[in-house]
């Protein structure tokens, strides 16, 4: 995770990096606006029970951002087409496994998520309801 944070020519993990820095990291990845704002707001503002006075310029630790961002997403494993040269490397996963994985555990919900999908405001929250 550090390179999507670090400059390409830095591996300084006790670099400070400010919310507006991250934000347009995260923006150059593909999150766009408020929610672009909201994770690098979350990332690197301090966790308290009082009102916090956003800062653009308040900054944390890339060791501190990553370690937050790996809490967030949990364990996973780099998805790859098969009968490239990361066939024997256990972190990454072949595709006829994860279409397995996939099927086997959403195969059943298949016409949910489809509907569920379809009624989707993605501008708004992006979020979906479970039943």
């Amino acid at each position: 995770m550090a390179p999507l944070i670090l400059d390409d020519d830095s591996d300084d993990l006790t670099k400070q990096i400010s919310i507006i820095e991250l934000k347009q990291k995260f923006e150059d990845l593909g999150i766009l606006g408020k929610k672009s704002t909201q994770l690098a707001r979350f990332l690197i503002e301090p966790p308290s029970q009082g009102e916090i006075i956003y800062n653009e310029l308040a900054k944390a630790s890339v060791s501190d951002i990553i370690a937050k961002l790996q809490k967030l997403i949990g364990p996973y494993h780099l998805y790859r087409a098969e009968g490239t040269a990361f066939d024997d490397n256990p972190h990454y996963v072949q595709e006829e496994y994860m279409k397995k994985l996939v099927l086997e555990n959403f195969g059943r919900f298949r016409e949910t998520l489809i509907e569920a999908l379809r009624c989707e405001d993605y501008d708004e929250e992006g979020l979906l309801e479970f039943s």
